[in-house]
């Protein structure tokens, strides 16, 4: 009975790491406009911090500036691909840009309407506020040293929506769910054929 308690240990082991090494257990990392430098922080002028509906935890960054940017800063990724998502509360900007520049790779410039909330292709919990919080698919990009960047910023259209208020609130990145390994899927039948037929005999 021990030996096969053991035996039940062993593959359970084995399918948690196939697991982790294929990204299937990913969780999102979020960075949050309240986290402070480096891995966020704010340049060029009005910003403000106000408490909206809809935002992931207790304010969000707004300002109507042109140069107004705001930064997200990942590090100590593993390397591989990624899921982009952003959140904000409603504002007047129907077209901040987000660029999403991966440690080693192309920058990907992504405009949202922000007059409107976030589609829901994420839902995290915030626990400050105890309530779901949607955010918005981005991109999908590589990372190869373990970095990735975005940068939130007034549209390159802004000077025919001036005064628009950009709202900076939430990123979250999430590595990209991979297939079960193929190689742990068949050690793991090999065990469990193995001890069949030592039970059997």
């Amino acid at each position: 009975m021990k030996s096969q308690c053991k035996m039940w240990k062993g593959l359970v082991g084995i399918l948690v790491l196939c697991l982790w090494a294929s990204g299937a257990w990913a969780i999102p990392i979020v960075i949050d406009n309240e986290d402070g430098g480096p891995a966020f922080a704010l340049s060029g002028g009005g910003w403000n911090s106000g408490t909206e509906t809809g935002e992931y935890g207790l304010n969000s960054n707004h300002s109507r500036n042109q140069d107004a940017m705001a930064y997200y800063n990942f590090t100590g990724l593993v390397n591989d691909a990624y899921y982009v998502w952003a959140t904000w509360p409603n504002s007047s900007n129907p077209s901040a840009d987000f660029n999403v520049t991966p440690g080693g790779g192309s920058t990907t410039t992504v405009s949202v309407d922000q007059t409107t909330a976030p589609d829901v292709d994420l839902v995290l919990f915030d626990s400050i506020e105890s309530e779901n919080v949607n955010f918005e698919l981005l991109a999908t990009v590589i990372v190869t040293d373990g970095t990735l960047a975005v940068v939130w910023d007034q549209s390159s259209d802004w000077t025919s929506n001036p005064w628009c208020w950009l709202q900076a609130d939430a990123v979250a990145v999430e590595r990209v769910p991979e297939a079960i390994s193929t190689v742990g899927l068949l050690g793991l039948g090999g065990l469990l054929l193995v001890r069949r037929r030592k039970i059997k005999n």
